[in-house]
């Protein structure tokens, strides 16, 4: 399961220490990740149940996430990122 984080994430220091906090990563990793304004990956999970309990604690803090399946990451009908001649 794909853990990501929404575009309207705003990327202040408190936010991305409350991030840090329901996590359990490091700060600066997740700087380095997720950018506000866009959509980032916080985490690729292979338990289903492990996914569900990060995204509710995650929903909780008000982060604004969604979860996929990791197959959407592959799927060729569903590129992530458009190609340049698109």
């Amino acid at each position: 399961m794909l853990v990501l984080l929404g575009p309207s994430f705003a990327g202040g220091d408190a936010e991305y220490q409350r991030l840090s906090k329901a996590t359990g990563m490091v700060a600066y990793d997740l700087r380095a990740r997720l950018k506000p304004g866009t959509w980032g990956l916080i985490k690729a999970l292979a338990d289903a149940v492990e996914a569900e309990r990060l995204s509710t604690a995650l929903l909780a803090e008000g982060f604004p996430i969604v979860v996929v399946p990791r197959e959407v990451a592959t799927d060729p009908e569903r590129p992530l990122v458009a190609g340049a001649d698109d």
